[in-house]
This record gives C-alpha cells, sequence and structure tokens, in this order.
C-alpha cells in the first residue's frame, strides 16, 4: 500500500467517497458542488451538475457550460472528459472499466479500463449508457436509453440497443443558448 503526503491509498480513496456522497446530496446547493468535486480531483469548473451524480476521481474532466443532470453515474477507473456545452440527461451512466472473461471459478476476471471521451455540444438522453473505449463525436446526439458500445460519429444520432446510427444532423450554429435560462456558476 502506497503512500502520499502521509495518506495510504485506501484511506484517500474513502476520502474521496465521503466527499462524492455529500457533494451528491440535495442539501448542497448546486453552484457550490463544483468545489467538493474539485476537492476529489476532479475538474468541473464552469458546469453544473446536479444532486444526485456521483464523482470521486481526478480521473474527471467537465468542459464550461456543461450540464449534467440527476443521478448522472461516471465510473472513473479510467479518464473521462466531457467537452463543453454537452447536456447529460438525468441517470445517465458512463463506464470504463470491464472485466475480462475468466475462469468458471470467478468469471468476472481483471479489470480492464478504458477511457471516454464525450466532445463539445453533445445530448446524451436520460438513462443512456456509455460503455468503455467509447468516444462520442462533437455535435452529437445519443437517444435516451440507448446502450452506446462503439464510437459515435460527430453531429449524427444514434438510438437502440445497441446504438445504431439513425440519421445525420445538420452541422449549423444555434441562433440562441438553448440553456440561457440556467445559470452556470464558476
Amino acid at each position: 500500500m502506497g503512500t502520499e503526503g502521509g495518506l495510504s491509498d485506501q484511506l484517500r480513496q474513502h476520502l474521496r467517497g465521503v466527499v462524492a456522497s455529500v457533494a451528491a446530496s440535495p442539501v448542497i446547493p448546486s453552484r457550490y458542488r463544483w468545489l467538493l468535486y474539485r476537492l476529489v480531483g476532479a475538474r468541473t469548473r464552469g458546469s453544473w451538475i446536479s444532486p444526485g451524480c456521483w464523482i470521486d476521481s481526478p480521473n474527471l474532466v467537465v468542459g464550461e457550460r456543461s450540464f449534467l443532470n440527476l443521478q448522472c453515474f461516471i465510473d472513473t477507473s479510467a479518464r473521462v472528459h466531457i467537452g463543453a456545452d454537452c447536456a447529460l440527461g438525468p441517470r445517465v451512466c458512463i463506464i470504463t472499466s470491464q472485466h475480462e472473461i475468466g475462469p468458471g471459478s470467478r468469471r468476472a476476471g481483471a479489470l480492464r479500463p478504458q477511457p471516454v471521451s464525450v466532445e463539445d455540444g453533445c445530448w446524451i438522453g436520460a438513462a443512456a449508457t456509455v460503455l468503455p473505449g467509447v468516444t462520442i463525436g462533437a455535435g452529437a446526439v445519443v437517444a435516451a436509453g440507448a446502450v452506446v458500445v462503439h464510437d459515435v460519429a460527430p453531429d449524427t444520432l444514434v438510438a437502440g440497443v445497441p446504438a445504431r446510427l439513425v440519421r445525420a444532423l445538420e452541422t449549423a450554429a444555434p441562433a440562441a443558448d438553448p440553456l440561457g435560462e440556467v445559470a452556470i456558476e464558476p
């Protein structure tokens, strides 16, 4: 067990979990939540993170003006990058770890973490799941309930289980800020 600054890795992990639990509480005002996430090393400044989101690692970067709705789960076993101006619906699940298939005595074998990237301007609908190693291209939309197992091209709409291309989307910039009514605190 390694030590860094006098704290064991196990204790440091436990403390990150405690801070993540407090930060996820609806009692904490959203405009201050990012400060608690910063204590665990996540970079979330300038984004809006709703109650119930679980973030407990420095492996997360959330871009400016991005919005994480209620109860998002982000597995940070590997790096997760969420670009600027993204919107994640309620209960979106981003998974960065999977297991090798082990022997019959224990099928969940060795852990294999892989990063996930959500590029600028994406919208991920409610209860969608993004699996390890996936990149969601800029301006893409993932429909509610979809399970994303492969990369998603920029400016496309995907839906289903597993997620499949529905159609290409226009690439013109919107005339107005669709989240203009939401105040993002620094």
